[in-house]
């Protein structure tokens, strides 16, 4: 029996070259589902910091219109927003607490005085 030494090697680096190729295919692959992932999370992120400072203003408007305003539930988009008020005279905190299909939050305050003329003295994030 004769076995040609030629085509057993051909076939051999047939086999390696295209082993490789699939795990070169197989990493782009999970490469782009990252991205993809990271993405989705950047843009769910920029939708509930967006609707979240836009209950903010409407907060601040309402609060601003009326000094007996006490907060709202709102919905802008997918993001649920619960807009709390606290404290007494003519100093406010207003604190809106956002989420977002159950996994993304975001709550901020803003203090409020209209002792001389309406103005926004704080307004920061609160880590949760």
């Amino acid at each position: 029996m004769i076995i040609n030494n030629k085509g057993i090697s051909l076939l051999l680096v047939v086999i390696i070259i295209s082993a490789v190729t699939m795990l070169i295919a197989y990493s782009a692959t999970i490469t782009g589902v990252e991205e993809s992932i990271t993405g989705l999370h950047q843009s769910k992120a920029l939708e509930i910091f967006s609707a979240t400072d836009g209950c903010m203003e409407e907060a601040i408007i309402k609060i601003k219109n009326s000094s007996t305003y006490t907060g709202e539930s709102l919905t802008i988009g997918d993001v649920s927003c619960t807009i709390t008020v606290s404290g007494s005279g003519t100093s406010r905190i207003l604190n809106i607490t956002s989420t977002m299909e159950g996994l993304y939050t975001r709550e901020i305050e803003a203090d409020v005085d209209w002792s001389s003329t309406f103005q926004v003295t704080a307004w920061r994030e609160i880590s949760t």
